[in-house]
């Protein structure tokens, strides 16, 4: 790259802004220039970029740049002229103000000339590519004035120019620089990796919240859940089996009464076999009881066990819940604050660019016609003309002076109200400053106490699995017990007492072909036991019903466990793309911060859900932020990043550095430079052109 170097070998001055006439002849030389606040030392710059770019230093294309005074001439014009020396050809650039007077409306006709190399040039277009063959504006802007790079430019544009300069690096060259990131690579291709953790942050968002949901579902399954305290479910089974019998009694009587004493004993010796039947499967259940007698104890406990661990963790979720809730009202309540301090920080921003516009003075013109009588038309005497002219003159001069004491008032009051207004909003903003820190250290010790809630809901969690595998292992013993017996139905005695009774039956069947009328009392005594009976299977179906709510509660504790499996998975993902995220922080930092000398640009930072933010850039010195730097620091940087950038754009242009009495230490830098120096002792300025250009007091 062929280098150029732009140096300032003078600038003219003439009726601009408080210098009626300032010429600085550095010679390409580093320049000092002292003088204090007020005194025009940020006049030069202006003069400088008006000159080229038609703006103030701030950037401003609306700004009062014409003399003021009472001395001062109305027609008196504007004039700024820049000999530069461009690789040791010097070019001259000159722009002017003119004034006319208007002869027809009084007022004063302004018209600007540009000139180049002392050509006159017959448009701004055509000036602007004279200038736009030294340099481009916008990287002149940067180039020359590293508080236009820091303060103007949005932190993406920063990031792009450092970009444009020093390279980037795709999303496979950062995973093929380390092999651990190597899973990655499926992901490449549809989309950026960025927007594939922004889905998997989804997907865990979601996980969590279908989690979070689970334990409601629970709770309130469990507040539905009918009271069966008072229900002895073995009692009634005992009490609808005696009904039973009574029924079967009764029928017995009932058939006894409309087929006679045969039929009777008949049935009398069926119920003696049932009995035989009941007592032989009593005994044989009995037996087969006594081999899971324990274990089944044993389930009973871990049951209940189970519950009171399942209640702890119940409670332990609520609290966790409420913890994270008010951490999330906390942040939002702090979003809104940051959006009212960014609010006050415009209004502060308007009221501080907000200017005040008078009407113009339009002087009147004198009637001739009121120097000869109105009704002969004859001219009056001299003497009287002249006194009438006079009388004019002074009345012009009079409304003159109260137009001025109007208009100073005038902006005396504008001044006035948007002071009280700027400390208004300010005060404002300070006091949301102060509620943010109050809001992020309560917020920072919620984060603490839900961190505790989580670890003792991890603790309750791994008690509750604990329970569950015990008793998993008791049931498993239980049922390989089970699983071995034969049932009474199967075996042999069951076999012949059904045979006995089918034989009896049959001839009860042969007896009962003949049926007495008139049996209703018996009718209504098998009714009412039979109402007893479906009482008590309305009893029994609560039960029931509480046993099935209790089984959709253990299929959601198991969907738990499934979704915090599949959570886990995802975080693991997560990691393996946040160890991602690092490298390519690390990469891109090295690879711009290895051209400065002094700073180190912060490019990358994580938002609170765990994505990265890339709207960072900022420099740091010394590992403290730009924002946090003392004012001699912050110049440092400002000429190590326009040093760095010169080198990489092969441009070097006059430096212009204000404040520059905040610089404490000397270092070198490859371009000339024009400091800028608040000295209480130079009411004028004072300017020293320095022989040797190798170093900036910095």
């Amino acid at each position: 790259m062929t280098n150029k170097t732009i140096e300032l070998v003078s600038i003219e001055l003439i009726n601009f802004k408080g210098a009626t006439h300032f010429k600085l002849e550095p010679k390409g030389a580093d320049v000092d220039i002292y003088g204090k606040n007020g005194a025009g030392k940020t006049t030069i710059y202006d003069a400088f970029t008006w000159c080229l770019f038609h703006k103030d230093s701030k950037e401003k294309t609306e700004f009062d740049f014409e003399p003021k005074g009472n001395d001062i001439d109305e027609l008196a014009g504007v004039s700024v002229s820049l000999i530069l020396s461009v690789n040791g050809t010097e070019r001259k650039f000159t722009k002017e103000l003119n004034k006319k007077k208007n002869v027809k409306s009084g007022g004063i006709n302004k018209e600007p000339v540009y000139y180049v190399d002392d050509l006159k040039l017959n448009t701004k277009k055509a000036y602007d590519e004279k200038v736009a063959e030294l340099i481009d504006k916008d990287k002149f802007k940067y180039l020359t004035n590293g508080s236009y790079f820091m303060e103007s430019l949005k932190a993406s544009e920063r990031r792009e120019i450092l970009f444009e300069y020093f390279g980037s690096k795709t999303d496979e060259e950062i995973i093929e620089s380390n092999k651990e990131l190597s899973p990655l690579l499926k992901y490449l291709g549809t989309s950026s990796l960025e927007d594939e953790n922004k889905k998997l942050l989804q997907k865990k968002q979601s996980l969590e919240k279908s989690i979070k949901e689970v334990n409601p579902q629970i709770k309130g399954i469990r507040k539905a859940l009918p009271d069966i305290t008072e229900i002895n479910q073995e009692a009634l089974i005992t009490e609808k089996s005696e009904l039973y019998f009574s029924i079967d009694k009764e029928e017995q009587d009932l058939l006894a009464l409309k087929n006679g004493s045969a039929v009777t004993n008949k049935k009398n010796l069926i119920k003696e076999k049932e009995s035989q039947l009941r007592a032989a499967e009593t005994d044989y259940s009995s037996n087969q009881k006594k081999k899971t007698a324990d274990l089944e104890d044993k389930r009973s406990e871990l049951r209940i066990a189970y519950r009171e661990v399942e209640n702890r963790l119940t409670d332990a979720n609520e609290e966790e819940f409420a913890t994270a809730l008010e951490i999330e009202k906390n942040q939002e309540y702090l979003k809104r604050l940051e959006t009212e301090l960014t609010n006050y920080g415009k209004q502060l921003d308007e009221i501080e660019e907000s200017t005040y516009e008078h009407e113009v003075f339009i002087p009147q013109s004198f009637d001739e016609h009121q120097l000869a009588c109105p009704t002969c038309k004859r001219a009056y005497d001299v003497a009287d003309q002249e006194e009438m002219l006079e009388n004019f003159e002074s009345s012009e001069k009079e409304r003159l002076a109260k137009y001025e004491q109007e208009k100073a008032a005038a902006i005396k009051a504008f001044n006035d109200t948007n002071d009280t207004e700027f400390e208004r909003i300010n005060q404002l903003g300070k006091e949301a400053s102060e509620e943010i820190e109050v809001i992020n250290e309560k917020t920072n010790d919620l984060i603490n106490v839900l961190l505790a809630k989580k670890e003792t809901v991890a603790k309750i969690t791994q008690e509750l699995e604990q329970a569950k595998l015990e008793g998993e292992k008791v049931t498993a013993q239980i049922k390989d017990i089970t699983d071995n017996l034969v049932p009474f139905d199967e075996s042999e005695e069951y076999a012949n007492i059904q045979v006995e009774i089918a034989e009896i039956e049959k001839e009860i069947t042969e007896l009962n072909k003949s049926i007495e009328s008139s049996v209703e009392a018996k009718q209504q005594v098998i009714s009412g036991f039979k109402a007893e009976v479906r009482a008590i299977d309305e009893k029994l179906a609560v039960v029931n019903e509480y046993n099935r709510q209790q089984s959709v509660i253990d299929q959601l504790i198991e969907e738990e466990k499934q979704m915090s499996a599949e959570k886990g998975e995802i975080e693991a993902e997560l990691l393996l793309f946040e160890n991602f995220f690092i490298t390519k922080v690390s990469l891109l930092e090295e690879n711009i911060n290895k051209n400065f000398k002094f700073i180190q640009f912060k490019l990358f930072d994580y938002y609170d859900n765990g994505n990265l933010d890339e709207s960072i850039c900022e420099p740091e010195l010394n590992d403290v932020r730009y924002r946090d730097m003392s004012n001699g620091e912050q110049i440092k940087a400002k000429i190590d990043i326009c040093d760095t950038l010169m080198r990489a754009e092969g441009i070097y242009v006059p430096l212009f550095l204000d404040n520059a009495e905040g610089l404490t230490e000397n270092f070198e830098t490859d371009t000339q430079v024009i400091a800028l120096n608040a000295s209480k002792e130079d009411s004028s300025l004072r300017v020293n052109v320095q022989n040797i250009k190798s170093e900036v007091a910095a």
